[in-house]
């Protein structure tokens, strides 16, 4: 049994149950630099919108992280699925920036 066998699986329910507490209301601490804004900072985002992008974000992570011990030893596949999950990574980065940002 090869390590990515064993830890992707449990990388995956971290990241579904991350999505399930985001989506609750309750995981605004883990929006990155959320936490430590000033009020008037925190005032300028949507909360709802950065949810919405951290949830979508955990659930993608976890469904590569469930992909990956099925490509057996297929590095050229995994290195694609890191890749991918990596390009969104990006564009949720983006969209973080832009449309989760109050006018």
């Amino acid at each position: 049994m090869t390590p990515r066998v064993f830890f992707a699986p449990m990388f995956a329910a971290v990241c579904f149950i991350l999505a399930y507490i985001v989506v609750k209301g309750r995981g605004d601490k883990f929006i990155a630099g959320y936490n430590t804004a000033s009020k008037e900072e925190k005032a300028q985002v949507n909360v709802k919108r950065s949810r919405i992008l951290l949830a979508l974000l955990s659930v993608l992570s976890g469904t590569i992280f469930c992909i990956i011990p099925l490509l057996a030893d297929n590095n050229g596949a995994i290195t694609g699925a890191m890749m991918v999950l990596l390009s969104f990574g990006l564009a949720f980065i983006v969209l973080a920036n832009t449309w989760a940002k109050k006018k």
